[in-house]
């Protein structure tokens, strides 16, 4: 009886150990999908911004 409570114990223990890890891990994937999304909208936004000015550049430059 006494071996199955200490088996218990150890498995319970395990099962804790592996949620842990399971959350830490899901954070980290959690952070990384966050930041390549921003990655992407601020480069989407940076590249628009830039196409803009070049747009408007060569306007310019061949009014001129």
């Amino acid at each position: 009886m006494k071996r199955i409570a200490s088996l218990s114990i150890s498995f319970a223990a395990l099962i804790e150990f592996a949620i842990e890890r399971t959350r830490f891990h899901l954070w980290i994937v959690a952070v990384v999908a966050i930041v390549t999304v921003l990655w992407n909208v601020v480069g989407r936004a940076l590249r628009s911004h830039m196409d803009s000015q070049k747009h408007d550049n060569s306007e310019s430059v061949s009014r001129g």
